[in-house]
């Protein structure tokens, strides 16, 4: 795995149980955007968010980098609306 794609999963778990805001979008990501212009779901109740945050936490990189652009995205915001961070969520198994 090179340097560019060094993957540390404290940091990215910290990331999505640090949002206050997350919204999810239907298609996927590119660029480290979203593709949907508009939200299916902006979850910001902090029980929620920790619940989510549960359940995609990640242990280890699975090594596998596919080229698709995801079936839904997850935009991580701050707690000034600022995004932070959008994950991708692939083949309904692994995060990008």
């Amino acid at each position: 795995m090179s340097d560019d794609y060094a993957f540390d999963a404290q940091v990215l778990n910290g990331l999505v149980r640090s949002a206050s805001v997350i919204r999810v979008y239907d298609r996927g990501a590119s660029g480290s955007r979203p593709r949907d212009v508009e939200p299916v779901l902006k979850i910001s109740d902090r029980a929620e968010l920790d619940e989510l945050a549960r359940l995609l936490e990640v242990s280890r990189s699975t090594g596998i980098y596919c080229m698709c652009l995801g079936d839904s995205a997850f935009e991580l915001l701050d707690h000034e609306g600022t995004a932070v961070d959008v994950l991708g969520w692939h083949h309904g198994s692994t995060l990008r």
